[in-house]
């Protein structure tokens, strides 16, 4: 009975929900396109800020630091 309340899909462009068999005759709204990219952007920033924060934690990392302030402290 539930079964056709879950055979939606996202529209890759806006990120609404759409049945399958209407994603053809689908048009985006520009909102909903908007809020999709803005929250995809707002994902990957968080997604890189936190591989970030890991490498500069890692022995590579931090040595990648300390290069670079080496380097800088020399003019190099």
């Amino acid at each position: 009975m539930l079964d056709s309340v879950f055979d939606y899909t996202t529209c890759p462009s806006c990120g609404t929900s759409v049945a399958p068999e209407a994603l053809s005759l689908h048009r985006c709204e520009e909102r909903h396109r908007h809020d999709h990219i803005v929250r995809t952007a707002a994902e990957e920033a968080e997604a890189f800020e936190a591989e970030l924060a890991a490498f500069l934690a890692s022995p590579h990392g931090r040595f990648a630091v300390y290069d670079a302030r080496r380097r800088r402290m020399r003019g190099d």
